[in-house]
Parts: C-alpha cells; structure tokens; sequence
C-alpha cells in the first residue's frame, strides 16, 4: 500500500481474502487500521467439531442458538460439496472449468444462486446483465483454474488460524470418503 502513496487503510476480506485480512491483522502490518471480512471463523470448536461430525446441537444452547447450529448444518450440507472438491481436486476442477464456458457459466451461476439470499433466484437480486458480467469476468482470463487452487491454499492458512475447525473438516471429510 505504501508503493500506492497510502500511509493508512483498512483491508476487506471475503472467502479467501478473509484468510489474508485476519494474517495482516495478525501481523500488525504497518498502517493497517482495521479489517472487514465477510467470512470469519466464528464458529467455537466444539460446536465445529459436533456439526461435522453430524451431531445433534448440545443440550446447552439456547433456542436461538439451536436454530443458529441448525442454519449452520444446512449450510454445511447444501452449500459446501464445491470447496470440498476445491480443496482436495483443485486443478481437475480448474480444468473442466477452464475448458468449457457453458461448464463454468453453470457452476458459477449456482454459486451465485446460493449466495445472493434470493431463494435461490438470483435474479431477484441482481440483474442477469450484472450476472453474466460477473461469470464473464472469469473466462478471457482463465482466473476460475487460479481461483480453485487458491481454495486449497487457503485451507491451509485456515489451518493455522483456526487448528480445530479444520481438524474437525478432516474428520468430516474422512468420514464421507468412507
């Protein structure tokens, strides 16, 4: 930031990017005046440790929170199979991706459909120009290969911030390989 004539910022950090604002936190990296990130690692460990491995919510939790542990099991199951395949076959992923735009559109439209809380219509929530700008910007620049080797990456940054949210992913993905 210095080399762009900033003495002071803040850093912003989703999926990934969270990973790398929670380390320059870490480090107090010099003029780094706060973080943002909209994927941080908030879950205790042993509630992570019960939800993988399917547990029920412990009797200790109070009705929100059970709800909260419920939410966070269906997320679990319905909207992580893609960074599990991410994280162990990055390059095979990359590559199907890479070499078909229609292969790429859907996947990345899913995600998007997932993600914008529109009940999986995303068009409620964003236009289908903004969309397709979105899936596009990927494809001229073969990011979507880069990006899936970034997930795997990652997991190994998470690894180190959170120790027991990923070991409690190990045995998760353990037990489903079974």
């Amino acid at each position: 930031m210095a080399r762009l004539g900033y003495t002071r910022f803040v850093s912003q950090g989703g999926d990934c990017g969270s990973v790398v604002s929670h380390r320059m936190a870490m480090q107090h990296v010099k003029g780094l005046i706060g973080i943002h990130v909209n994927m941080p690692a908030t879950v205790p460990p042993h509630i992570a440790r019960l939800r993988a491995l399917s547990e029920p919510a412990p009797a200790s939790l109070s009705p929100d929170e059970k709800r909260a542990y419920e939410k966070l099991n269906v997320f679990y199951r319905d909207n992580c199979g893609y960074s599990a395949m991410m994280v162990t076959r990055p390059q095979t992923v990359g590559y199907a991706l890479a070499d078909s735009p229609v292969g790429q559109a859907a996947w990345m439209y899913d995600k998007i459909s997932q993600w914008t809380y529109s009940g999986g219509v995303p068009e409620r929530s964003l236009t289908r120009d903004e969309i397709l700008d979105d899936i596009s910007l990927y494809w001229p620049t073969g990011e979507e290969k880069a990006s899936e080797s970034c997930e795997q990456r990652c997991r190994a940054a998470w690894a180190s911030l959170v120790p027991s949210y990923t070991s409690s992913m190990r045995e998760k993905e353990d037990m489903m390989c079974r």
